[in-house]
């Protein structure tokens, strides 16, 4: 029988050296609203950007650095590295993860890397489940999600700038002890609710002003927000009950608490989540399972949507934030929704996994 993988030490951005606040007083210059509304729509006071002097790989680097210092794992001991970072020009991330591939000196074909947008959390698991599968006891997969959205945006879309951020993320997958994954996986769809066959989203070379005020044309996304996040929402909600159902086929998993931590899209959907599908999750068709709560994690106070940097960025978090206290034995499910890179006005991207939440000593 396989051993299982799972998940080593999680750690995000959080006091990067490369990230500058962006708090609301500043999105309300940049974007004319007013601040009382844009913490009445977004449920946030503080989220960070890329500062101007600094590179995303910049990012990505010192989020490699403080993995390998807080899990003590040895860089030679990592042999494949998996790459998530959302960019819509150029090689942005194959460069990315070729960059940290080779200052961990690891080969080329044991590197992968997308453009994935927020579902690409269990997207890239998937692709580091497939380097991990065949691995040596005591080597690891890197896993880094490195996102800088505010790079890509127009700095007074009103929709984008209150709520996307830059963040980064790193976790590895081995045999060894540690969170067991449980699944991950990905793919893109056609968004359940657009009848008229609305673009949602939309990738275009553009003037925009960046948060330097500096204008220029250059390649930028805008969406459709009242569609992204009634879209996004369902397709979240579907892959949490899909995710619980898979999980609970394994009987020694049942009378277990569930923490799902979704895609940090919006802090107002989290809250709905939690008091509304939560309680729904318990009773009804996951009766039988004896599932004695189910909570919605929000973390996007001081982080914002930080793209596919957001669930594990929260998962590094998870036990300091208020009224979660994560224990041995939990089951953590990971649902994603959102732009789909492929076909941005088509489809939309859903993700999923799930793992039992295991620290290391």
């Amino acid at each position: 029988m396989a051993v299982p993988l799972s998940f080593s030490t999680f750690v995000d951005a959080t006091g990067s050296k490369h990230l500058e606040p962006l708090d609301n007083a500043r999105v309300a210059t940049l974007t004319g609203l007013q601040e009382k509304r844009i913490h009445q729509s977004t449920r946030i006071h503080l989220r960070y950007i890329l500062k101007p002097g600094s590179h995303p790989n910049d990012l990505a680097h010192e989020v490699t650095g403080r993995f390998l210092r807080t899990s003590k794992i040895d860089p030679h001991r990592i042999s494949a590295l998996a790459v998530s970072h959302t960019h819509y020009e150029g090689n942005a991330a194959s460069d990315m993860a070729n960059e940290i591939g080779d200052s961990l000196r690891i080969n080329r074909d044991r590197i992968a890397s997308i453009a994935f947008g927020c579902a690409g959390f269990p997207e890239i698991v998937m692709r580091a489940q497939a380097f991990g599968e065949g691995m040596n006891p005591g080597e690891h997969v890197l896993v880094l999600n490195v996102e800088t959205p505010d790079r890509m945006m127009d700095s007074r879309d009103s929709r984008a700038t209150p709520i996307f951020a830059s963040g980064a993320s790193a976790t590895s997958l081995s045999h060894d002890e540690g969170h067991q994954l449980i699944f991950a996986e990905a793919r893109n769809i056609v968004p359940p609710d657009n009848p008229d066959g609305t673009e949602i989203f939309r990738i275009f070379r553009d003037e925009a002003e960046d948060f330097s005020g500096i204008r220029s044309v250059r390649t930028i996304f805008r969406m459709d927000g009242d569609l992204a996040y009634k879209n996004g929402a369902a397709l979240i909600e579907d892959a949490a009950r899909t995710s619980l159902h898979r999980v609970m086929q394994d009987p020694r998993l049942h009378g277990r608490r569930i923490l799902v931590v979704p895609d940090q899209a919006n802090a107002k959907m989290i809250k709905a989540f939690d008091d509304v599908v939560a309680p729904e999750m318990i009773a009804g068709e996951f009766a039988e399972y004896g599932i004695p709560q189910v909570r919605f994690v929000n973390g996007m106070e001081g982080m914002g949507n930080t793209i596919s940097a957001t669930i594990p960025s929260v998962l590094a978090r998870l036990s300091v934030i208020e009224g979660i206290d994560p224990q041995k034995g939990d089951i953590v499910l990971f649902p994603a929704a959102g732009i789909c890179i492929a076909d941005p006005g088509g489809k939309m991207s859903q993700g999923m996994g799930a793992m039992v939440w295991n620290p290391r000593n």
